[in-house]
């Protein structure tokens, strides 16, 4: 499609048609010569029908079980099946949310867990902050760096540590280590909230795994570093 021309509708009644016959981004940009930053643009708001839906958990199923196939991993019971759920979860939790609202989310998740647990939270005003929030414990302040969890596989999550700070000239990518003491992250396929404290990032991601699964990536183990009101929060490192 040449620059600076306007999707008619017409376009995007087709896009959304080829999605709903199951075709996936490439085939549609293929056929319309759509970018598919475009075809996504027209397709993140739309509610696709039951078929379509199943038409893509079949084919994610599919392309899973290709590449566990292709490269064979060490023997884990019911590791396909792990697998295969988390990514059909993931795309029920995550429907047509946009990436705002699914942060927005995670980060009413975190302040509930502390609410629950008696610890006081504030909230800066304005977006300007490099911190979501601030705990208070034993009358120490903690600044918090609110994320969403990803679920990469085999039983492993990776939260990205890092922010993008857009300029006209550049994008300058920046970590948080002079802004917050804390990460918290919200992992919506297991409904919990894990925290660990800034000093164990040293990447643009840290990922964390099941211990039933650490003898197939050797990361951290997730369930240390969920959150518990027992353990002080100086403790998640």
């Amino acid at each position: 499609m040449a620059k600076g021309i306007r999707t008619s509708q017409e376009t995007i009644d087709k896009i959304v048609g080829l999605r709903n016959e199951g075709k996936s981004y490439d085939d549609i940009e293929a056929e319309t010569g759509i970018a598919r930053s475009t075809i996504h643009k027209y397709l993140k708001h739309i509610e696709l029908s039951p078929e379509t839906k199943e038409g893509i958990r079949v084919r994610y199923k599919e392309k899973i079980s290709k590449i566990m196939r292709e490269k064979p991993l060490k023997e884990v019971p019911g590791l396909a099946e792990f697998n295969n759920d988390l990514v059909v979860q993931t795309e029920k939790i995550t429907g047509n949310y946009n990436s705002k609202h699914i942060g927005n989310r995670s980060v009413a998740h975190i302040m509930c867990v502390l609410l629950d647990n008696y610890i006081s939270v504030s909230i800066p005003y304005g977006d300007n902050d490099r911190y979501d929030l601030i705990a208070e414990q034993n009358k120490k302040l903690y600044r918090i760096q609110c994320r969403t969890a990803r679920y990469i596989r085999n039983g492993t999550w990776t939260i990205k540590t890092t922010s993008v700070q857009h300029s006209k000239t550049k994008n300058v990518i920046r970590d948080f280590h002079d802004d917050v003491e804390l990460f918290a992250a919200y992992i919506r396929e297991l409904d919990v909230v894990i925290v660990f404290d800034i000093s164990i990032v040293k990447k643009t991601s840290v990922s964390f795994t099941l211990k039933d699964f650490l003898h197939v990536y050797n990361q951290r183990t997730l369930e240390d570093f969920i959150y518990d009101p027992s353990k002080s929060l100086d403790n998640y490192k």
